[in-house]
């Protein structure tokens, strides 16, 4: 291998690196940003945010969630704005065709199987992790049609929306343009799962995000993959508030 070659390869390497690095930190960033400012814009009218001797009511928290997903879409707007990137660099480049929405269906049909048998097998396994350990989503206490309605809005609306936007629009489709699709899910579908804070929603989320990573890749769009969350976050909007 000549001297030119060598530094060629070791550019490569540099380039793909600096993209997994950006692809990665650049939606992990804004999320996080996103919360920050969010609760020091937000904290005095909802001092709870960083006083935990004081509740939060439904409204408060309502808020609080939907403006920090607002903001984390603007963050990333801008950054679009600023990079001259269309809509198409995150999946929004056309409306939803039917033909990609139908394999929402079949694929969440998928998930839940596999998701359902890593749970046995885990259980089997005697692994120690308690599988049914709940999830705080901040909106537990919610009763009423009002308090529902934010809950709704809040848990099976703005949440998938920002974060299929931030994961798979940015972090996945990124990954994968350079490493191709096993590694983009991979590592997109763990940090995701990493995300939720616990184990056994990791289990859950992890092979959550597989398939909506399956999605983005298949149809090149991001409206499946917002469909398929959204229908999973309904289903269990249902579980913990309806039924």
């Amino acid at each position: 291998m000549t001297e030119a070659t060598e530094e060629i390869s070791k550019l490569t390497i540099l380039s793909k690196l600096k993209a997994l690095i950006l692809s990665v930190f650049l939606p992990l960033g804004v999320f996080i940003l996103s919360q920050i400012l969010a609760a020091i814009i937000l904290s005095p009218v909802i001092p709870g945010l960083f006083d935990d001797t004081k509740t939060t009511t439904i409204a408060q928290n309502f808020a609080y969630v939907v403006f920090f997903e607002l903001l984390a879409l603007a963050l990333i707007w801008g950054y679009m704005k600023w990079r001259k990137h269309g809509l198409d660099w995150i999946g929004f480049g056309s409306k939803p065709k039917l033909r990609d929405m139908a394999l929402v269906i079949p694929v969440a049909g998928v998930y839940i199987v596999v998701s359902v048998v890593s749970f046995v097998v885990i259980e089997m396994l005697q692994t120690g992790v308690d599988l049914n350990q709940a999830q705080n989503v901040g909106f537990e206490s919610a009763s009423g049609t009002l308090q529902g309605a934010l809950a709704f809005v809040s848990l099976v609306v703005m949440t998938p929306l920002a974060e299929e936007v931030l994961m798979r629009g940015i972090m996945f489709r990124n990954i994968n343009r350079t490493f191709g699709f096993v590694v983009a899910a991979l590592i997109s579908a763990a940090i995701f799962g990493v995300l939720h804070g616990q184990v056994n929603l990791f289990i859950d989320t992890f092979v959550l995000g597989l398939a909506l990573a399956w999605l983005v890749n298949k149809t090149n769009s991001l409206w499946p993959a917002i469909g398929l969350h959204m229908l999973k976050n309904f289903i269990a909007f249902l579980y913990l508030f309806v039924f």
